[in-house]
């Protein structure tokens, strides 16, 4: 068996490479002239929903080959990125990315989410238990689909175990070490998504702040442990940041006062009364 460091890389690349590079040509083009943290988030979020909504169409309507479903995904996906690439705005909003990563500054942020998995990564690399008792059953869950396509449970919805078969059917990596390391990825994405909240909302030393407490800050220990295991809450956690900003991109100016108004209901997230 390989080392746990190994595993855990191995997870976290495998979901990188499966969940955000296919989605990353499409969210450029539907994010024009957005900073990288943005298309990063809108990658995560288009590569996880789509997955998680293919998936679930795939176990009501077929209920067997769950390969089949994963290479569906995946021809989909280089598709739409694919046509995504050559098109002008595409080109012109990369263009825009390339030109202000030079003039952003994406260290400290690069510092908070790797401190962020860091947290989110020790309690797996120092015990073999999931820390959460639902991760076991999400683990019989993501055992059961990745061989039938479907769960045994036909209430409940298959569009996460979907999201995490993804490493086990294309890479071969075991349900367990996913059920094991794979929350702090998807902890760390929820850090990335505060950044992103407040940087939009608010202020970039709000996003900073706010996403280093919900980082490492050892007041939120409550959801520092959801990135601990694996389950579909973590997931949940990670749209409730996603939507608000996706709200104040469509709402008008007067709207989107309503997305910072709902923003601060989230513990932690917005820090402006200290910096004004």
């Amino acid at each position: 068996m390989a080392p746990l460091f190994l595993q855990m890389s191995m997870v976290t690349a495998s979901l990188f490479v499966l969940l955000v590079l296919p989605a990353l040509p499409l969210a450029i083009f539907l994010l024009p002239k957005r900073d990288w943290p943005e298309i990063v988030l809108g990658a995560i979020l288009i590569g996880a929903s789509c997955q998680a909504a293919i998936g679930l169409i795939w176990s009501h309507q077929i209920g067997h080959s769950p390969r089949s479903e994963t290479a569906f995904y995946l021809i989909l996906f280089g598709g739409l990125s694919l046509c995504s690439f050559l098109s002008r705005r595409s080109r012109q909003s990369l263009q825009h990315l390339l030109s202000s990563t030079s003039e952003k500054q994406y260290w400290p942020l690069l510092f908070i989410l790797i401190a962020a998995f860091a947290v989110r990564s020790l309690h797996p690399l120092q015990t073999a238990a999931l820390g959460q008792s639902d991760a076991y059953t999400h683990l019989h869950y993501l055992r059961y689909l990745t061989e039938h396509a479907r769960i045994f449970n036909v209430v409940y919805p298959t569009g996460y175990h979907w999201i995490l078969s993804l490493p086990v059917l294309v890479f071969g990596l075991d349900p367990y070490v996913i059920a094991r390391f794979a929350g702090a990825f998807f902890g760390t994405a929820l850090v990335l998504a505060i950044y992103v909240l407040l940087d939009r909302l608010v202020n970039r030393r709000s996003a900073v702040f706010g996403s280093f407490c919900a980082a490492c800050f050892p007041g939120m220990n409550l959801l520092i442990k959801t990135g601990i295991g694996a389950f579909a809450n973590q997931f949940g956690l990670l749209l409730i940041p996603c939507i608000l900003y996706l709200y104040s991109l469509l709402a008008g100016e007067n709207r989107k006062q309503l997305a910072r108004q709902c923003s601060l209901s989230l513990p932690l997230l917005d820090w402006r009364l200290l910096f004004r």
